[in-house]
């Protein structure tokens, strides 16, 4: 119901596991992130069992939407939520995760303060913030998320010199540092 989509509080269901069409399928999705995007809003999505790189900014139009999430109800929450749920609980599963998957808790680091600081790497890493580069004639669809200064994110393309590896996110820009470039191999 599109009607109801353009009034829906996205922020309120992000995390939750929605089915949404992607072509002539029908997959289950994490919703990781929402944005207005040029054509309306847009929601970021994680296609359940499916490798990180299939993730991708889709139109609203696309989720299919349960009563439960329209009416307000509570949605379920996806399986990273509920671990990161478990992990950290004060029982000790977040000291139990350290010491069994990284080895001896002898070395200085805190295993809470490591939990913590891998939680907060996967929140920001989860979400490609570049869907395409333009290197030179090639023009490449980026399957992660990019290590690139935020002021770069959230664009189209980031436009990257083959010689010198300059980046910009204005084509023109790039266009007028390839005419002026005295690089004539890579660096």
């Amino acid at each position: 119901n599109i009607m109801t989509t353009a009034k829906m509080d996205f922020d309120r269901v992000l995390g939750t596991i929605v089915s949404v069409k992607r072509g002539d399928l029908v997959l289950d999705a994490e919703l990781l992130e929402s944005r207005e995007g040029v054509s309306g809003p847009e929601v970021y999505c994680h296609y359940i069992d499916y490798d990180r790189r299939n993730d991708e900014w889709m139109p609203v139009e696309r989720i299919i939407f349960s009563s439960s999430l329209l009416n307000n109800e509570s949605a379920p929450l996806s399986v990273v939520k509920q671990k990161r749920k478990l992990e950290m609980s004060p029982e000790g599963g977040d000291r139990y995760r350290h010491q069994h998957h990284h080895g001896s808790t002898s070395h200085t680091m805190d295993p809470t303060l490591f939990s913590r600081l891998e939680a907060e790497r996967e929140d920001i890493t989860k979400v490609k913030n570049i869907a395409k580069i333009q290197l030179g004639r090639w023009e490449i669809e980026a399957w992660y998320y990019s290590p690139y200064p935020d002021f770069v994110s959230g664009h189209d393309c980031l436009y990257i010199c083959e010689y010198t590896l300059k980046y910009t996110k204005n084509k023109k820009a790039w266009v007028q540092h390839r005419k002026t470039c005295k690089e004539s191999g890579p660096p």
